[in-house]
């Protein structure tokens, strides 16, 4: 009875665990949010990108030109490139950018 119990309680903490990671799982909008700053952290630091954006203006790229793709797992979500090199994952509703030559 004890060991039933035990198993019980277990498997309540691993469905626990579970339901928290689902729940909480970044949408892609998080996603973008993060690879944006990581990519304006990234231009401000180089000149030759400031130079460009003096020149050339800013140019927004719209959600259908975006070349990075979505991916959920349900418990943990990713973004890849057009080359399907990870971009960013995420889980329990934080975004951890991988790729720093965005």
């Amino acid at each position: 009875m004890k060991r039933l119990i035990a198993l019980v309680i277990k498997l309540a903490i691993v469905g626990g665990i579970g339901y928290a990671a689902y729940s909480t799982n970044p949408a892609p909008a998080k996603h973008k949010e993060a690879i944006d700053r990581k990519m304006a952290s990234l231009e401000d630091q180089d000149i030759l990108a400031q130079t460009d954006r003096i020149m050339y203006g800013d140019q927004e790229i719209t959600s259908e030109e975006s070349p990075l793709t979505y991916h959920t797992y349900y418990v943990f979500s990713k973004v890849t490139g057009p080359d399907g090199e990870m971009a960013s994952y995420g889980f329990f509703n934080k975004v951890f950018v991988t790729k720093s030559e965005l």
